[in-house]
């Protein structure tokens, strides 16, 4: 048997024991994502061959603690998101995304458990969706808990640091020697950059001057 075959033969036999397991379920199946389901719509996950763990070996993501705890920590953590922020806006659910959505609507699953924050489950029609680590289309003040939009969000950093909304407006998705491409966005929505942000100035709750975090 040549390997397409294989591969063909594997994939039916997959489908059917799909079929087979969501008939067991009687609709009431939960499906549990993680960044590979989104890699197909350009955002990158976090070991593959793509992924950023393999672009930059020193790459850490921002704990919650550095977040709340240092003014510096969070400058960092708002430049690189501004520049990242419009690739998350503006991408696009995939196949997976819509087969699941097909599956909710067909009653094979209840819902989805999902460990992204890029809310691209939503963007494709399904309901019922979980996200474990909350979404990056909303911030949320730490001391109020007031919620305000991201692209709300966005619009404040744009007028607040007038130089850097510029560059991003006249450099979209180009790498230069000072900053990373936003089309290496990731998994978090942020892209790497190497130019000083100690001027990035990014604004606090309007109703208490609280701490805002992505939600």
């Amino acid at each position: 048997m040549q390997p397409a075959a294989i591969k063909k033969a594997a994939s039916v036999g997959d489908a059917t024991r799909l079929r087979k397991f969501l008939e067991t379920g009687r609709g009431k199946t939960m499906v549990l994502t993680g960044a590979g389901i989104s890699t197909d719509s350009g955002i990158p996950d976090y070991r593959g061959p793509n992924g950023v763990y393999n672009r930059n070996k020193d790459f850490r993501p921002i704990q919650f603690q550095e977040f709340i705890g240092a003014h510096t920590y969070r400058q960092r953590y708002w430049a690189r998101s501004f520049l990242g922020w419009p690739k998350i806006l503006n991408t696009q659910p995939n196949g997976s995304h819509y087969a699941l959505t097909e599956l909710q609507q067909a009653a094979a699953i209840s819902s989805i458990l999902t460990q992204n924050v890029d809310r691209l489950h939503t963007k494709s029609g399904s309901h019922s969706v979980v996200e474990m680590h909350g979404s990056l289309h909303e911030v949320e003040c730490q001391g109020c808990g007031q919620v305000t939009s991201r692209q709300s969000y966005q619009e404040e950093l744009a007028e607040l640091n007038p130089k850097v909304a510029k560059w991003s407006t006249d450099n979209p998705d180009k790498e230069t020697g000072d900053v990373a491409s936003s089309d290496k966005v990731n998994p978090d929505g942020d892209v790497d950059i190497s130019w000083n942000y100690d001027d990035f100035v990014y604004p606090a709750c309007s109703n208490c001057s609280g701490i805002m975090k992505p939600r």
